[in-house]
């Protein structure tokens, strides 16, 4: 693996971290009638939690970030920024409304993220 394929690793990984997020609340919002206390709600908001913490703590650690290009390295920053919201955001949440708008965001992200890091 040549360290180019390395260092643009981080990138494919948030795309990847943002899209089972994206998935895991979109289910989420399936149970809506079941409200927050659900058990599928709460075991989804766990794994999304789980997937941007793996992100933040793993695949975009400042060591790896200095590695990458400009270009890609003002996506990390993007990719990290919206990854804390997402996380502060769900460690509050208190309506399946809420959830929603949080899901529709997460994916609107996701699509923005994996089509700029494609088309680059």
């Amino acid at each position: 693996m040549t360290e180019n394929a390395v260092a643009t690793a981080c990138i494919s990984c948030a795309v990847g971290h943002f899209s089972t997020s994206a998935r895991l609340l979109n289910e989420a919002v399936r149970f809506k009638k079941e409200g927050l206390t659900s058990p599928q709600v709460l075991d989804d908001i766990g794994a999304v939690l789980g997937e941007q913490n793996a992100l933040e703590r793993i695949d975009l650690t400042p060591e790896k970030i200095l590695t990458l290009p400009d270009w890609e390295r003002e996506m990390a920053d993007m990719a990290l920024e919206r990854s804390r919201d997402l996380r502060h955001k769900l460690e509050s949440i208190e309506s399946m409304e809420a959830l929603e708008t949080l899901a529709a965001e997460t994916e609107a992200f996701y699509k923005k993220l994996n089509r700029e890091w494609l088309s680059k």
